[in-house]
């Protein structure tokens, strides 16, 4: 996106209009009446501003605190200028330090602000599969900075090395789950520089969630998106943190060969030489990033942090010589590291600080530069460092813990209080406990090399020490996040999961089903129970172990215990795994929303005590699951589909009424494998063997090998006739119907509909349909209902390459088609549905509403297979000299199709229309571009901004562009002039006399108001929306969606903008699903414009909001240059001049166009459109009062569509 000019005057943006038309007056009046009702509640946002300030953190890998040649680091070895530079603008720490001794450590202490041993983060997540702490990674009950810079409206990203789990075994641990938007990178400790191979012995480079392979010197990737994410989000607040892996190991300079992996070969450049390119190549993206800032104009509004992870690996030289150890030690050498911190304008520059800091320190530091409050529900470790950073004040004492964990086990811990620092060594101590250690004291005042041992000499301070390392080390072991494998499984009672009096730490969606009784949490209805309702623990379990007391009465109702389960929807709605509660069904195990039945057993029969109190156990350990009812075992499952991790909640069934009550016993982490009455060893006997593969479906096509066979009812003629299409359809000789068919190279068709509207008028003889479907879990394997509406003339329908239906004899077009599709066809992901068309005469194709292609099943919603198939015409009936069969009744004539809405009147079909959008946003050649919508895509026209950019965008095509929108228009209803565009009401006057425009891309810009009713209406809303797309694609597939803008309260009414944004957050997701459905482009401006103060009303946008808005689409459009090198003054005027010309050419057309838009006459509103003038005002000639008038716009507009285009060209040129 574009930034405001900083260097413009301060001349606020252009005042509104105050000479609108008559209707733009009324219906801006009873626009603002609306949101003056509409915004009563009282909320502020807390949405971040668009002045709030950047910050970048940068982390180097295993520089030691003398990495940069500056003093008082001072490395003799290497030259560092943008490191320098950096410190000589800003400021440097000389006694900071990392809160671990390694990678993985230090990384969640600084996403989290925590001692990364509460975060389970202890040692190193190692790369081999089978190491104790390999599984391990960054829980989601953990709240990082980015997550906090993501709520408060940032744009978030991360660039360079994760190393907080494998996010390619356990997506959950992956960087866009932690609050990152933006993520280039690698997930592991460290990779091959050259060919990105990683420590795990896997290709590991990113691009999101997407592996890339790509070529470029890891330290080059890095600071090439470094770059280009500040560049994309200069105008928006962003943080940055990006983590180099320079200079830790493998050595290799930019043109060393690879080190690891495929095409290893040795390397030739001396370790010395090797290392120096490697810290020069990072330094060199140290200045880029600090160039790019003062290129951009940001260097005054923002934080730059640089720091290094831990201390030297031994052979990097960095290391300091009068400091003890290096990485992985808790001396000074370990976790001493170089840091600085720049701000021109806020830090004084040549500054340094001796204040003792750590990288814990940098989430609450950051948090308080941006306005944004810490994170309610836990306290940080670290403070904020604004102090000693804005005013080189002295921070207040505070002592500083250490622990490390080796990849053997072996750990250390250190406690610094003022000068004086307590190491205690364990190496031979079994993980967890304190025994055989070792203890030194030093005053690091008097002995910053840690060579002189005091504990002898100061046993009292020593013993003091050592007992308040062990009381901390035993608070962040009882407070540490739960995590998955570890040197020793630690079982950790959960003493908060419920105090069998409040709910505390528990929520539901509907309150009133729950209470809380005599230690139990009751669930309870006197009434039908509309649907499944939860009560949900706040925490998330990984490896568990549950008791519960359960009673259900009457015991004929259904229940369950949800657990590694989360929130389908904001209704509540389950979606994993559900322990039942229920005659017929206890002890079984369902999957909610998801597989269905996992276990389906009867083992529970003769244990459960109806109507009574009866003992759940529930075990799961990695993807094993157990389950027992009043000690006897009823599930053992090996489940490696499953979830690891999820909530716990409890269920109320919908249905008759019931009460149903849970007491919760025990919950325990990390459990030992074992039930009251089960032992470790008789649960593990208990897995089910591996079962043999299950037999084959029939194999594709079985039903269809050689011609069709004569079919009942078929006529000699009908035999003769068939028998001769059959064998020359290329179709049947090569299996279309089959699901390993590619049908890739075949074109699209939009249905229902005929062949005449489609590009195949007058074909007779077969047409092929394909369309791959995604079917979840909760439909595989069951029988379903597929319905095609009517088909011109006979079909052959198959499914997974089985035919499952078809109507093989003529005379049947009127006929709806409903067939039965068996369950063992139906499969979890991708299905294919074929249908072979065969007409002969008439239109031919699918003749119903969009409403009767669907696919359903019992008790499930209907899902809608209207839309885009695949497509590919066969033998023609005039190739094999065949005439048409004759059909058994004559032809019913086909009704003629409801009059088009308000929508799509003005508009119609190109003669030659495009296909829908196949790669992103691109228009080829001369195009009439379309935009509808309500209040802000009105607007957009009064500033044309948008119109600017597409124009400028494709200076060599002449573009039509007419705004087309209304201010009140919604999904539901667009209210117009009676017979406006064509139609005629019996005494409303003359039909509008002005013609359609033949259109070919629309811009849909609505949804804004409609989300102020709430997700009460959440669905009729997104089913309003699917309808307008159906009905604006009856004029062209070039569709862009544009999503509603945030809500804010920049009147200072007290607004409650955080529930209108929640429910927007919804809306949105509903276009976001509709698009993809329908592969068209989507620009969300929802979250792009969020907290960016771009409203004057708080839903209507100011002059600076349409101008991000419509830098956000170009953007998100992909639009080619000029449009990233536009930028808007605070006046509102574009730069660079020529710019500003193109716009204000654009204006004049707008306002053109607007005249033929809106005639604002009394006759042209109530549609008697005679050659009378209108009694109302005349003051104004510049309007056009009568038909005629407004019809000789026309070629009026076309000249100013020419002289835009040559002012584009002009842009270009200069």
């Amino acid at each position: 996106m574009g930034q405001l000019d900083r260097r413009e005057s301060r001349a606020p943006w252009p005042s509104e209009d105050r000479r609108p038309n008559l209707m733009n007056r009324k219906l801006s009046i009873m626009w603002g009446i609306c949101f003056s009702i509409l915004f009563t509640a009282g909320l502020v946002s807390a949405a971040v501003g668009v002045g709030a300030p950047n910050v970048v953190v940068m982390m180097v890998d295993d520089m030691g605190f003398a990495g940069p040649s500056i003093a008082p680091y001072g490395n003799p070895n290497y030259k560092t200028p943008g490191m320098d530079r950096l410190a000589h603008e800003g400021l440097l720490f000389t006694d900071f330090h990392s809160s671990g001794t390694v990678c993985s450590p230090t990384r969640a202490g600084l996403l989290t602000g925590r001692y990364q041993q509460r975060v389970g983060v202890e040692a190193v997540i190692h790369p081999r599969a089978n190491h104790p702490e390999h599984r391990k990674g960054l829980q989601k009950s953990e709240v990082t900075f980015a997550e906090l810079f993501k709520e408060a409206g940032y744009i978030t990203g991360v660039v360079g090395k994760w190393h907080l789990g494998y996010a390619g075994e356990n997506p959950e641990y992956h960087p866009q789950n932690h609050g990152f938007d933006y993520f280039k990178g690698y997930h592991s400790g460290n990779i091959d520089y050259i060919n990105h191979w990683g420590d795990h012995m896997k290709h590991d480079w990113w691009h999101g969630r997407k592996e890339t392979k790509e070529k470029g010197y890891t330290t080059h990737l890095i600071n090439k998106y470094a770059l280009e994410f500040i560049e994309q989000n200069k105008d928006k607040p962003f943080c940055l943190y990006v983590a180099h892996e320079s200079p830790h190991a493998p050595v290799q300079g930019p043109n060393d060969p690879i080190q690891r992996g495929p095409g290893r070969q040795p390397r030739e450049t001396p370790h010395a030489e090797a290392m120096k390119q490697m810290i020069l190549e990072m330094d060199k993206g140290v200045e880029q990033v600090r160039a790019k800032l003062v290129e951009l104009g940001l260097e005054k509004n923002t934080l730059f942090l640089f720091f290094s992870d831990n201390g030297d690996s031994p052979g990097t030289a960095t290391g300091h010589p009068n400091h003890r150890g290096s990485k992985g030690s808790v001396y000074e050498g370990g976790t001493r590291v170089p840091a600085i911190a720049w701000w021109p304008g806020k830090i004084k520059p040549g500054t340094s600080t001796d204040a003792l800091s750590i990288t814990l320190d940098v989430m609450p530091t950051i948090l308080s530069v941006a306005g944004i409050e810490k994170p309610k529900n836990r306290s940080l470790d670290g403070i904020d460092l604004s102090p000693a950073i804005f005013e080189q004040k002295a921070l207040p004492p505070r002592p500083l813990y250490w622990g490390s964990l080796s990849n053997n086990g072996a750990r250390s811990e250190a406690l610094r209080d003022g000068p004086w620092k307590l190491v205690v060594q364990h190496p031979k101590a079994k993980p967890g406990t304190f025994e055989n250690e070792t203890i030194e004291l030093f005053n690091l005042a008097r002995d910053e090399s840690e060579k002189n041992n005091l504990a002898a000499a100061q046993p009292d301070r020593a013993d003091a020490m050592l007992k308040r390392i062990k009381a901390w080390y035993a608070d962040i072991q009882k407070t540490a996040s739960p995590q998955p494998g570890g040197w020793i499984r630690k079982p950790r009672v959960d003493t908060t999961f419920f105090n069998g009096k409040d709910f505390t730490g528990w929520s539901a969606s509907e309150m009133k089903y729950w209470s809380v009784k005599d230690n139990a949490i009751v669930g309870n209805s006197e009434v039908n129970v509309p649907g499944n309702k939860f009560i949900w623990a706040d925490g998330e379990v990984q490896d568990f172990y549950l008791t519960v007391d359960v009673k259900l009465t009457p015991d004929n109702r259904n229940a369950g215990i949800q657990f590694r389960s989360k929130k389908a929807n904001a209704s509540g709605q389950a979606i994993g795994y559900q322990a039942d509660v229920g005659a017929g069904v206890w002890g079984k195990l369902y999957h909610e929303h998801g597989r269905g039945k996992l276990d389906w057993n009867n083992n529970a029969v003769g244990a459960v005590k109806p109507g009574d109190w009866n003992r759940y156990e529930i075990l799961a350990v990695g993807h094993q699951i157990w389950t027992a009812i009043n000690g006897k075992l009823c599930v053992a499952l090996d489940d490696p589909k499953g979830e690891l991790s999820g909530k716990i909640s409890f269920q109320i069934h919908g249905g008759p009424a019931q009460n149903v009550r849970y007491r919760p016993v025990k919950l325990v982490h990390n459990p030992k494998i074992a039930l009251e009455k089960q032992t470790e060893e008789q649960l593990l006997a208990a897995l089910p063997k591996k079962k043999a593969p299950p037999k084959p479906l029939p194999k594709q096509g079985a039903l269809n090998e050689g011609k069709p066979q004569p079919k009942p009812g078929w006529t000699p003629q009908v035999t003769a006739w068939r028998a001769k299409l059959d064998a020359n359809d290329r179709g049947m000789i090569d299996k279309w119907f089959t699901t390993a068919f590619d049908d890739a190279k075949w074109n699209t068709m939009r249905l229902p509909t005929f062949y005449e509207t489609a590009g195949l008028p007058g074909h007779d003889g077969t047409v092929w349909f394909r369309r791959a479907i995604e079917i979840p879990g909760v439909h595989a394997g069951k029988p379903l209902t597929l319905e095609l509406g009517p088909i011109d003339d006979m079909d052959m329908t198959w499914f997974n390459g089985i035919q499952v239906g078809g109507i093989e004899r003529p005379g049947f077009w009127t006929s709806p088609r409903k067939y039965t599709v068996p369950g063992k066809l139906v499969k979890t992901g991708r299905n294919v549905i074929a249908v072979r068309v065969i007409d002969h005469g008439w239109s031919g194709g699918f003749g119903g509403k969009t409403t009767q292609m669907r696919m359903s099943a019992k008790g499930l919603k209907p899902v809608s297979i209207a839309g885009n198939w695949k497509y590919q015409a066969g033998i023609t009936l005039k190739a094999l000299e065949l005439g048409a069969l004759n059909n058994p009744t004559p032809p019913k004539p086909i009704p003629p199709p409801p009059p088009a809405p308000a929508l799509v009147r003005p508009l119609a079909k190109t003669t030659s229309p495009a296909p829908a959008f196949t790669n992103g946003f691109q228009i080829e050649g001369d195009a009439n571009i379309v935009i509808v919508g309500s209040a802000n895509a009105v607007e957009s026209q009064r500033h044309g901004y948008l119109e600017t950019l597409l124009t400028a965008a494709h200076p060599t095509q002449r573009f039509a562009i007419r705004n087309m929108a209304w201010p009140a228009d919604t999904v539901y209803q667009q209210q117009r002039p009676r017979n406006f565009f064509g139609t005629a009401k019996p005494s409303y006057g003359e039909a509008d006399r002005r013609k359609p425009l033949a259109v070919n891309v629309v811009f849909v810009w609505l949804g804004q108001s409609e989300s102020l009713q709430g997700l009460a209406k959440l669905d009729d809303f997104t089913k309003a929306y699917e309808q307008t797309l159906e009905q604006l694609s009856t004029r062209t597939s070039r569709l862009v969606l544009v999503t509603p803008v945030p809500f804010e309260d920049p009147l200072g009414l007290g607004l409650d903008v955080k529930k209108r944004n929640a429910n927007l957050k919804h809306y949105t997701a509903a276009i976001l699903r509709l698009g993809q459905a329908r592969k068209l482009p989507v620009v969300d401006l929802t979250s792009s414009l969020l907290g960016q103060a771009v409203t004057r009303d708080g839903a209507t946008l100011s002059g600076k909001g349409q101008w991000l808005a419509a830098r956000t689409i170009a953007v998100q459009l992909g639009l080619a240059d000029p449009t990233s090198t536009i930028r808007a003054a605070v006046t509102g005027e574009l730069i660079p001049i020529p710019v500003e010309e193109l716009r204000q050419a654009i204006l004049r057309k707008n306002r053109l166009w607007q005249q033929f838009w809106l005639p604002t006459n009394w006759a042209f509103l109530y549609g008697n459109r005679q050659q009378t003038a209108s009694s109302r005002n005349h003051l104004d000639k510049g309007f056009r009062w009568f038909p005629e008038e407004v019809q000789s716009i026309v070629p009026q507009l076309e000249q100013m569509d020419s002289l835009i285009q040559g002012k584009a060209r002009q842009v270009i040129r200069k």
